[in-house]
């Protein structure tokens, strides 16, 4: 889309595989429920459908939501308890107009209204965005994924979460915050195999013990959060490694494949909380 080039040759070459391993029925594949890395949108993008933003061929940019269709209101809010304030060009997204659902289609086909609509008409989307002297939205984060550190500061985990799976050896990454603590830890799990200097047939658990292996994979974990130019306080001082996977099956993802952190604590509890422990956090 960015260099106005046909797709046809790669939907034959590329899509058409992609479109296999899904059936062979696949038509199109839409990015929802957070916002998209910068990496995806920029190796797979295509403008289909919009009802609140659009961006056409010639204002395409990454990372940003296009215009603002004619028929919708769009305003940023202040978020003060995490320091992000409208006045900066910083805030959650509020939208109003005909694209907004009147609520959620219940069994007995009765209308439940949208809690997160207020009374004026203003959807409050959750999504915290950046205004751009273009007139587009870079969405940013999700207020429910901002959390506070001893220190005052506050981390965005599904953004770290994001850049510390780039790991070769993470599979999936769960960040947790406490409260009383100035860092972050990471609890992963991990995809071992010959590329760290073991046999296929070395069992998982005897792996994820050995002090060598939870050495280098807390190292890659710092060298994607140096690689993304973390701060300290994004950047985690020690790493819990799970050597099951998580599933919807076993309950630690959603049905969305979504991360359900209290049980992923709750699974880990005691290592978590040792881990803490042992951890003396400099003023």
């Amino acid at each position: 889309m960015q260099n106005s080039l046909p797709h046809s040759w790669l939907d034959w070459l590329v899509f058409n595989k992609v479109k296999r391993v899904l059936g062979g029925r696949l038509r199109y594949a839409l990015s929802g429920g957070s916002s998209i890395s910068r990496e995806t949108q920029k190796l797979l993008s295509n403008e289909s459908s919009g009802v609140i933003a659009v961006q056409s061929p010639e204002t395409f940019c990454l990372q940003r939501t296009g215009a603002v269709v004619p028929n919708m209101d769009i305003k940023l809010v202040s978020v003060p308890e995490a320091e992000y304030y409208a006045c900066n060009g910083v805030g959650e997204i509020w939208v109003r107009g005909p694209a907004v659902a009147l609520g959620y289609l219940c069994p007995e086909n009765v209308c439940k209204p949208v809690c997160a609509t207020t009374a004026d008409g203003w959807y409050r989307t959750g999504d915290i965005a950046r205004w751009h002297a273009d007139g587009q939205f870079e969405v940013i984060d999700r207020i429910k994924n901002i959390q506070k550190l001893a220190n005052g500061e506050y981390v965005a985990i599904e953004k770290l979460e994001a850049v510390y799976k780039t790991s070769i050896y993470a599979a999936n990454v769960c960040v947790d915050v406490q409260p009383d603590q100035r860092q972050p830890m990471a609890v992963t799990v991990v995809q071992l195999g010959e590329s760290l200097g073991f046999s296929p047939d070395s069992k998982i658990h005897d792996l994820c013990n050995d002090p060598r292996i939870q050495e280098h994979i807390f190292s890659s974990l710092l060298e994607a959060a140096a690689a993304h130019g973390f701060l300290r306080t994004e950047t985690v001082f020690g790493c819990i490694i799970d050597p099951d996977s998580w599933t919807p099956e076993n309950g630690l993802l959603t049905a969305a494949a979504k991360l359900h952190r209290a049980r992923i604590r709750q699974r880990l509890a005691r290592q978590i909380d040792a881990a803490y422990l042992l951890h003396k956090p400099s003023v």
